[in-house]
């Protein structure tokens, strides 16, 4: 398989760009290929771009709606994922309406009868167990 790269004068066809998958068309006097340092480029047959057309177009019809439909569904995924994620943190708070965080802290009177027993349950009875 020969190279060729940008500003080498070459023959009538077509060449594929290796970086850039683009094939590119040299007309019937000849020329010299185009691109940045770095790229290179393989010769293609003639035969071979008579069946690669067809498929590389009916790839891109294929391709594009489909493309188009998976943005669509991650766009809407995305979405859903967060407004049953801010859903799921506002129900939070009434699945556990007991929890005091606070309770550890201030748990402790000093100076005053009963202290080093811990705060009484929500209704002012004992804990709840």
């Amino acid at each position: 398989m020969k190279r060729y790269y940008p500003g080498q004068a070459v023959h009538p066809g077509f060449y594929l760009n290796t970086r850039t998958a683009e094939i590119v068309p040299v007309g019937p006097q000849g020329g010299s290929l185009g691109g940045p340092e770095g790229t290179w480029y393989m010769r293609v047959p003639a035969a071979l771009m008579l069946l690669l057309a067809p498929a590389l177009g009916a790839l891109y019809v294929v391709f594009l709606p489909l493309a188009g439909f998976a943005m669509l569904f991650r766009f809407a995924g995305g979405k859903a994922t967060a407004g049953a994620r801010a859903a799921a943190h506002g129900l939070s708070a009434l699945t556990m309406p007991g929890l005091r965080l606070g309770a550890a802290f201030f748990h402790r009177r000093r100076g005053r009868k009963g202290a080093g027993r811990p705060p009484e349950g929500p209704a002012g009875g004992p804990p709840a167990a």
